[in-house]
């Protein structure tokens, strides 16, 4: 019973959480703003592992933003497989002298290809919800 509670208890935060104002948003606010919506499910995933502990969407922190991995690899045959093995097992140095990202092992190969996939595809939504004055601008700061 008390395992069930504790599930329930997590749907439900995970479910609650505020959507923010309506209207034009603020992308950096949220790390992984589902923009123009996430049929993959890789935004979903994203929130709910560590990602946003070292990642956002525009912003660098410890790690590049998702705009500045999008950036950087284009989304060609095969880039979201080799990103996902970057997930999962981690890398060293991608991102300059002692950058690391830690390897999630917790994280299937399967749903890691969902966060690359959603993580190739934040320019082109960014510039998308941009045009369509969803949002005023693309933040810059990766």
């Amino acid at each position: 019973m008390k395992n069930t509670i504790v599930i329930f208890s997590i749907v439900l935060l995970a479910a609650c959480q505020s959507p923010g104002k309506p209207g034009k948003e603020n992308p950096a606010a949220n790390p992984v703003t589902d923009i123009s919506g996430d049929s993959t499910g890789g935004a979903r995933l994203i929130s709910v592992n560590d990602c946003a502990g070292c990642h956002s969407l525009t912003a660098k922190n410890s790690g590049p933003s998702f705009l500045a991995i999008a950036e950087r690899y284009p989304d060609s045959h095969g880039t979201a497989e080799n990103l996902a093995y970057s997930i999962v097992d981690g890398m060293k140095g991608a991102w300059g002298k002692g950058s690391a990202m830690p390897a999630h092992k917790n994280v299937s190969y399967k749903d890691a290809v969902k966060m690359a996939e959603y993580i190739l595809s934040v320019e082109t939504r960014l510039k998308n919800d941009s045009a369509e004055g969803k949002i005023d601008s693309i933040p810059r700061g990766h």
